[in-house]
């Protein structure tokens, strides 16, 4: 279709009078040092809303502009022409422009932002920065290599694009990223808990426990396969829950899993914040898995591991002991539960508690038992990091009594 029209053009132009003038367009690809396109090839090119390498123009001929050169003065894509001898160009219409020349070279594409673009833009410009980029993906049903890239123009927008196969390999050096460098690697406990999706963190631990995988649907009815990850390190008495999602559950937690325990050293890449079970990480797109990393931060870990074996040895126990839950509740008292602490607490620890509620109103029966296992909790001091939630063992225990006992559990987030 396009050949044709420059066809029909090129005999037009032919039929009217005078000498032909040829515009030559210069074209080139910033930052080609290894002059995958020569000009030759761009030469070849024409991308629809813009002219032709080579413009074959008379004068009186008529042109119509590509782009909004000067919407101020009436010059707008669309805006039919007059061809004049310097490139003076005359408005077609009652309201001619006067007294003017412009001078058009090749149009440019109009520079824009991401959220201008609609799937029926065709030339533009957008300056963009490469906010992420994800490890080599692999195709689930057609075994394809891609990587997945986000793109934030300077208003914030972002825009997702893809490398296909041996694109990865050809735009390496062209898309670079600011976790390519090196990562930083933080202690757990100087990791802020926020909830902006647009953190990431690095981080190093010693794996403890590494849970089987499990299937969960979104709302859209998109299965994920989630695994969970715990970890800790000689800032924190409290271990690092890290989720890892999809193509991470795999191959590589499967290695993390067969070598937990003390002498174990990760670190974590680009992990994003989540509010699973408490505060806890969860991978990204560009996560990366390093197992015994390089580096003073990892050395340092790795001694203390070494001279704290107890220590981790002791975390991993309570761990295993959380996770697998026992076929019997054990039930504790409130004063045991007045002792419990951070060192000695872990996140997703469990207790029951046996209460006793006089005269229990059926409507308010939960919210008795939340006040009285809550002030239990105050009166201690305990840590505000220790929160409680509570749910009913059985409701038939109080009913049509003057004086219940059932039992609460509390949740340590």
């Amino acid at each position: 279709m396009n050949e044709d029209v420059d066809a029909i053009n090129m005999n037009l132009i032919g039929k009217f009078p005078g000498e032909p003038i040829v515009y030559k367009s210069f074209d080139m690809i910033l930052d080609d040092s290894c002059n995958m396109y020569p000009s030759e090839f761009l030469n070849t090119l024409s991308p629809a809303g813009m002219s032709p390498h080579e413009l074959i123009l008379k004068e009186n001929c008529p042109v119509i502009l590509l782009q909004n050169l000067a919407p101020a003065s009436g010059l707008c894509n669309g805006t039919r022409l007059i061809f004049a001898w310097c490139l003076e160009i005359i408005k077609i219409n009652d309201n001619q422009i006067e007294g003017k020349k412009p001078f058009i070279g090749r149009m440019k594409p109009e520079k824009t932002y991401l959220d201008k673009l609609t799937p029926t833009t065709k030339a533009y410009k957008v300056k963009v920065k490469l906010k992420e980029k994800s490890r080599t993906l692999i195709s689930p049903h057609k075994k394809t290599r891609y990587q997945q890239l986000i793109f934030e123009d300077e208003k914030g927008n972002t825009m997702r694009g893809a490398l296909f196969e041996n694109q990865i390999d050809e735009f390496e050096n062209v898309f670079k990223h600011e976790h390519d460098v090196p990562p930083a690697y933080i202690p757990i406990d100087a990791i802020p808990h926020t909830n902006d999706q647009d953190d990431r963190f690095d981080v190093l631990g010693i794996v403890l426990f590494v849970e089987d995988t499990h299937t969960i649907t979104t709302t859209y009815g998109v299965q994920h396969q989630v695994r969970e990850i715990i970890v800790t390190d000689h800032s924190s008495e409290q271990p690092l829950t890290i989720l890892a999602w999809d193509d991470l559950t795999g191959h590589e937690c499967e290695l993390l899993k067969s070598w937990a325990g003390p002498s174990l050293i990760v670190g974590f890449t680009s992990l994003k914040p989540s509010n699973h079970k408490g505060f806890s990480l969860s991978t990204s797109m560009a996560t990366m898995f390093n197992r015994n990393p390089p580096g003073e931060r990892a050395d340092a870990l790795r001694k203390w591991a070494a001279e704290k074996r107890e220590v981790v040895a002791d975390r991993l126990a309570r761990v295993v002991v959380v996770r697998n839950v026992p076929d019997h509740i054990a039930i504790l008292t409130l004063e045991e539960i007045k002792k419990k602490k951070p060192e000695n607490t872990l996140q997703e620890e469990k207790c029951w508690v046996r209460v006793i509620i006089p005269e229990p109103d059926r409507s308010r029966i939960v919210i008795l038992a939340v006040t009285t296992v809550a002030n239990a909790l105050n009166q201690n001091a305990v840590n505000p990091s220790l929160a409680s939630s509570v749910e009913k063992k059985s409701a038939s225990q109080y009913q049509g009594s003057h004086s219940s006992s059932m039992l609460v559990m509390i949740q340590m987030k």
